[in-house]
C-alpha cells in the first residue's frame, strides 16, 4: 500500500474508531478540542502530520435546506416554513465558554470526530463523525466546505484560519485525559488494519 493510501486508510479508521472510543470514555458530545488534539496525536503516531483548524458550522435539517434552495432561485427572502431546524456553532459569543469549533486537517482532509453533537433527532437532523477533501480556497477561509448529511440535512464549515484562541483553553491542553483515549484509538486501528488489508 502507498503512503498516500495508507494515509487515508488510517484517516477512514480513525472517524471509524474514534468518536465510539470518546463516548465509551464518556466524553460529552461537545468536546471538539480535546477530540481534535487526541485525534492529532493518532495521527503522529502513524506519522501522519496534522493541524488543527478553527471554523464556524451551520447545519440544517432538510426543510431547512429546501427553504433556503428555494429562496435562492426565487431570488427572494422568507420566514423558514414550520420544520425547518438549524443548528449553529461559532456565529454567537457564548458566556465563560470558547464557542467555535475545531477540526483536524490532515493530508487535504477535514477530520470532524464531534460532528455528531449538531444531531436533533426529534428535528429529523442527523450527523456523523466526517473525514472529508478540502480546497485550499476553504483552508484560507476564501470559500466554503458544503457537506451533504444524511436524510437530506447539509452542514457548511467556514475556515477561521487566523484564530487560534482554542490553545489557551483547558480542555485543549489537558493531555492525560487525551492520552488514554488516544491508546485506545490506535490499538483499535492498528487491529483493524492489520484484519482488513488493502486489495
Amino acid at each position: 500500500m502507498g503512503s498516500a493510501a495508507r494515509d487515508y486508510r488510517i484517516i477512514d479508521e480513525l472517524v471509524v474508531e474514534g468518536r465510539k472510543a470518546m463516548l465509551e470514555a464518556d466524553w460529552v458530545l461537545d468536546s471538539c478540542l480535546p477530540a481534535t488534539r487526541a485525534a492529532m496525536k493518532v495521527l503522529a503516531h502513524f506519522g501522519i502530520a496534522a493541524d488543527p483548524l478553527a471554523v464556524r458550522v451551520r447545519a440544517m435539517n432538510r426543510v431547512g435546506v429546501d427553504h433556503i434552495d428555494r429562496c435562492r432561485q426565487l431570488g427572494i427572502m422568507a420566514p423558514p416554513p414550520p420544520g425547518a431546524w438549524k443548528v449553529d456553532i461559532g456565529y454567537q459569543l457564548v458566556v465563560g465558554k470558547w464557542a467555535k469549533h475545531v477540526v483536524a486537517i490532515a493530508r487535504d482532509r477535514l477530520i470532524d470526530l464531534t460532528l455528531d453533537q449538531v444531531t436533533r433527532r426529534e428535528r429529523d437532523l442527523l450527523a456523523q463523525p466526517i473525514s472529508e477533501s478540502v480546497s485550499e480556497g476553504f483552508l484560507r477561509g476564501l470559500a466554503p466546505l458544503v457537506v451533504r448529511l444524511d436524510r437530506g440535512g447539509k452542514v457548511q464549515y467556514d475556515a477561521l484560519p487566523d484564530d487560534t484562541s482554542f490553545e489557551a483553553q483547558p480542555s485543549w491542553g489537558n493531555e492525560a485525559v487525551q492520552d488514554q483515549v488516544v491508546k485506545v484509538i490506535i490499538d483499535r486501528i492498528e487491529t483493524a488494519v492489520s484484519r482488513r488489508p488493502t486489495t
